[in-house]
């Protein structure tokens, strides 16, 4: 299964009707979205707006794949089940964002190799062309609790304070 999760916070409308129009034309591809706050509704996906963490983890245990925003939340899941991920980060080009934090993120998972990253929608449908790539982990691959601690702390030392 090909999980689709934009997080919980803000809408993707962008990246769920990209999923959507490539899901209609991949109709042999199992799919389901965690579609949060967007508006657009998949014609061509099941889809919930919201999962709970047992549920997100149930959906995550039977993906072979993960699409997700640049959301470290997911990233750190589906790193700690070892599972591929490609990274479409939001933008504040199309107001989805009120930086440029997920572009941020996204090039750093790239550089570090923990994400295939896609920076537009033919960029995304080309990733997702390759997908097959994505499905079988490298013989060595390894969940690394070093660095999803290291991640953790990282994230929690700089988080703002409101």
């Amino acid at each position: 299964m090909l999980l689709i999760t934009v997080g919980t916070d803000r809408p993707f409308d962008r990246f769920i009707e990209a999923m959507d129009t490539w899901a209609a034309q991949n109709k042999e591809v199992e799919c389901f979205a965690q579609i949060g706050r967007t508006n657009y509704e998949p014609k061509h996906i099941p889809y919930c707006r919201f999962l709970d963490s047992d549920a997100f983890d149930r959906k995550l245990e039977r993906s072979k794949l993960v699409v997700a925003h640049a959301g470290m939340g997911t990233v750190l899941k589906a790193r700690a089940l070892a599972l591929p991920m490609i990274v479409f980060p939001r933008s504040p080009e199309y107001g989805e964002a009120s930086n440029s934090h997920q572009i941020d993120t996204a090039q750093a998972l790239a550089s570090l190799g923990i994400a295939s990253v896609a920076f537009d929608v033919d960029e995304l449908f080309s990733r997702l062309s390759c997908r097959d790539s994505f499905l079988k982990p490298p013989s060595n691959a390894t969940v690394d609790t070093n660095f999803v601690k290291s991640l953790r702390g990282i994230l929690t030392e700089s988080r703002p304070t409101i």
